[in-house]
């Protein structure tokens, strides 16, 4: 089977990967073990996997604003409160 260069490059790019994840998790693989999952994964695995990637970051963004929304109304509590115990409020 002849490689075509997209191929080759995705492969590239596969190993390159492999190899930055293996060095931080700190483990240790031999390239019989490497080559084992890759052959473990389909290619519905790795689109599924590159397809989540966006809607992590979109996830990350919606729980910044609700953080931020949440404080916001902690705020708000709070000085309605203070403004309570000073003025006598209900």
């Amino acid at each position: 089977m002849i490689e075509s260069k997209g191929t080759k490059a995705l492969l590239t790019a596969f190993d390159r990967l492999f190899q930055r994840a293996a060095g931080k998790l700190n483990l240790a693989y031999t390239e019989e073990e490497q080559n084992e999952a890759i052959d473990e994964l389909s290619p519905a695995a790795v689109a599924g996997h590159l397809a989540t990637g966006p809607l992590v970051l979109h996830l990350q963004e919606i729980m910044q604003r609700i953080a931020l929304r949440a404080a916001e109304q902690r705020v708000l509590e709070r000085l309605v409160s203070q403004a309570d115990e000073r003025y006598g409020g209900n």
